[in-house]
């Protein structure tokens, strides 16, 4: 799910994305012996996207500087749950 929002020259961009994944393994080795594993894993993961645009604009140019901050969170439920952010350098 992913929204915009224009405020003038701004913009703030902000989403939510839920996933879930089923893993049935199963293998047989060289002696006949089977494994087996079943694992859920579940992952939501939400970002905030703002980009601030100030500057003069004059007629044939336009001189804009941007700021532009993201971060991303993840979260996978397993036996061991597990948590990752990020926030990567915008270019």
């Amino acid at each position: 799910m992913n929204f915009k929002y224009f405020m003038g020259d701004n913009e703030a961009r902000y989403g939510v994305e839920v996933l879930g994944f089923r893993t049935d393994f199963s293998f047989f080795n060289s002696l006949g012996r089977e494994y087996q594993q079943q694992q859920n894993t579940s992952e939501i993961a939400g970002y905030f996207n703002y980009k601030l645009s100030f500057g003069h604009a004059p007629a044939t140019a336009r001189y804009l500087q941007a700021v532009d901050h993201r971060w991303a969170c993840a979260c996978t439920t397993t036996p061991r749950c597990r948590w990752r952010t990020s926030s990567p350098a915008s270019a």
